[in-house]
């Protein structure tokens, strides 16, 4: 579902007014937001045309807060922030979306509100290709380390490949004494 009118759905022109792309995550978009008074700013929007969290499934919720999780750790591997600010605005612009602020201890706007849209920090075109490269490779790093993870299971356990893709986040027991994974059909592995 697009809107026609949105620079989240249509991109080109409309989105160009305040953010640029910077890639497609599991259910959401990556935009770096032009406005740079927080460097590292960026934006997470749905893939689809809907306004509120309780639009989409709680599936599809997960998966995108999972989305947001995953931007912010390539923001602070990137830009090394002291604090992330998550805003969900969209009493115009009705797409959902999440800004991810990155705040600076002594810099503009700590220990405050940050503000929408100050109109105060314009990069070169130069100096945003920079900062969407940066994110862009702490996000495959993360990609990176969470193939490692699968391989060292698999390797580690004994799990067949199609045992380890149907796993949920419900067959995993960290938190116990001695950590273990539930498999059905070969029983219990320990980590």
């Amino acid at each position: 579902m697009k809107d026609q009118n949105c620079g989240y759905c249509m991109r080109g022109e409309l989105l160009d007014a305040f953010g640029i792309y910077i890639c497609e995550l599991s259910v959401s978009t990556l935009i770096l937001f032009k406005e740079q008074s927080h460097p590292g700013r960026c934006i997470v929007a749905y893939k689809d045309h809907v306004s509120e969290l309780t639009d989409i499934s709680d599936e599809e919720r997960s998966a995108f807060f999972a989305d947001v999780a995953r931007a912010s750790k390539a923001i602070h591997a990137a830009f090394h922030p002291d604090k992330v600010n998550y805003g969900a605005y969209g009493d115009t612009g009705c797409h959902l979306h999440f800004h991810l602020v990155p705040k600076y201890k002594d810099a503009y706007e700590w220990g405050g509100v940050f503000e929408m849209n100050p109109g105060r920090v314009k990069l070169s075109e130069a100096e945003y290709t920079e900062m969407i490269e940066k994110i862009k490779q702490k996000k495959d790093d993360f990609v990176r380390e969470r193939n490692l993870v699968i391989v060292r299971v698999l390797k580690g356990t004994g799990l067949r490949e199609s045992e380890l893709a149907g796993l949920d986040l419900k067959d995993l027991y960290l938190e116990d004494s001695k950590p273990y994974i539930m498999v059905m059909g070969k029983g219990i592995y320990y980590t």
